[in-house]
């Protein structure tokens, strides 16, 4: 029974919490290192919450190195111009990390639920590695960006932008310091040198294109006169992204890219604006053109930053005009074309009732009575809608049958006249206003 007894009590005795190591409890300094620390609950595989503890210690320890921003880096360059980048100091850390090397593990902890890691890097090895590839960076960038004036001196300013941005991805680790280099004879500071090299060709692109345009209600605009231009230094620019917004609705395809002639065209759609002007406003698209350049995601969150030229076109919009007829001229015209021309004024349309128009309305009805054997008179009213445009070209027809019936034969047709003025009113000319002369869709 003893033996059971002892043999029972050994496995639990060994599931006791083990204490935390000094190290948890207390957190190491040193002159000689920078100290990182790391946790991870224990779920998922033992590599998994390995790995995550690693990854915390060395995030940790990243956080150790000091950063500091000088006045000729990159990142001043940037504020220097209202350009902030937020928590800059993670973003150079989260560079700092991917660039760590040399770092050794110093010890674990193995909790119940916890797994802690505890590394140290020598801040006289990550010194010495940090000038290395400090120098190999600056080398490189240099390079690139004596490519992108050349280029720029070319008037390539698609190349050299594209050149300006691929420089930056080098020195990402050191966007807070100030890297010395070469250009042309001279010494620069690399990082606000970029930064002055990328804003300055930036902002030398020009968008030229309409100032205004004139159109109306329902019509499609040219692509040919919504064309604009990119140039720089006075010379045409191919391969360069544009982005154009419209302020009536999202255009179905917002973006193109300048042919070798530098040019672009927009279109608009069928103007359906109720308003008296509208603008299209076109922009260089600076995300694409980032996006050609690099894929790194920091890059491409700090340069969304950039401001671009940009080119308005206001678009003057005029409703169309209808010209209303209404035969035969018997005494009920007087009452189809006032109630044809009000609701036209209301679907955003100018009514007619001679001279020239956009379009012309033609309503045409025949009636026909009989006596029925209660009594009653009943009108049937056959109505033809036809609508033209200003070629003389059909561009809408219907044939209405309206029924009226009264103990009289004159109000009888009244009545007819009165279905067929309400059957115009609720549904007929918004769906020729809407379907046809807007647009909108085919009816």
């Amino acid at each position: 029974m003893l033996a059971l007894l002892l043999a029972c009590s050994g496995p639990r005795a060994t599931r006791q919490a083990v204490p935390e190591a000094e190290w948890i409890r207390n957190r190491p300094t040193s002159r000689e290192y920078y100290i990182g620390l790391g946790q991870a609950n224990k779920t998922g595989s033992p590599n998994d919450y390995m790995q995550q503890a690693k990854q915390n210690a060395l995030a940790d320890l990243a956080s150790e190195i000091s950063i500091n921003v000088s006045a000729n880096s990159a990142l001043s360059a940037f504020e220097t111009r209202n350009i902030y980048i937020e928590d800059f100091s993670q973003t150079v850390r989260a560079e700092t990390q991917k660039e760590l090397e040399g770092y050794e593990l110093v010890d674990t902890w193995e909790g119940p639920t916890q797994y802690w890691a505890y590394y140290r890097l020598s801040k006289a090895h990550y010194q010495q590695q940090q000038q290395l590839k400090r120098s190999t960076a600056t080398q490189k960038s240099a390079n690139l960006l004596d490519k992108a004036t050349q280029s720029l001196a070319r008037n390539d300013a698609h190349m050299g932008i594209v050149l300006l941005i691929r420089a930056m991805e080098p020195i990402l680790p050191y966007l807070n310091e100030s890297l010395d280099a070469q250009l042309g004879g001279r010494n620069i500071a690399l990082g606000s040198e970029l930064i002055e090299q990328l804003m300055t060709a930036t902002s030398k692109l020009r968008i030229d294109g309409p100032q205004n345009v004139s159109t109306k209600v329902g019509a499609t605009i040219d692509p040919s006169t919504l064309r604009y231009s990119v140039s720089y230094g006075g010379k045409a620019q191919a391969s360069i992204p544009l982005q154009a917004v419209y302020t009536e609705r999202p255009l179905t395809s917002p973006r193109a890219t300048t042919a070798s002639n530098g040019k672009a065209s927009f279109s608009t759609g069928a103007i359906r604006s109720a308003k008296s002007a509208e603008q299209l406003t076109v922009s260089i698209d600076m995300a694409t053109l980032v996006k050609e350049a690099t894929a790194d995601l920091t890059l491409k969150r700090i340069l969304a930053k950039l401001t671009a030229p940009s080119h308005v076109t206001t678009i003057s919009i005029q409703k169309p005009s209808v010209l209303v007829q209404i035969t035969p001229h018997n005494e009920q015209h007087q009452k189809l074309l006032r109630t044809a021309s009000s609701k036209l004024s209301e679907l955003g349309v100018s009514p007619k009732t001679e001279g020239r128009a956009d379009y012309t309305l033609l309503i045409h009805s025949t009636s026909s009575s009989k006596r029925s054997n209660n009594g009653l008179w009943a009108t049937k009213l056959d109505t033809k809608l036809t609508l033209t445009d200003e070629h003389n070209a059909e561009r809408y027809a219907k044939n209405l049958s309206i029924n009226g019936s009264h103990f009289n034969p004159e109000q009888a047709v009244e009545a007819a006249y009165n279905e067929l003025s309400k059957k115009l009113s609720t549904s007929t000319l918004r769906e020729i206003v809407e379907g046809t002369i807007k647009g909108r869709k085919a009816y």
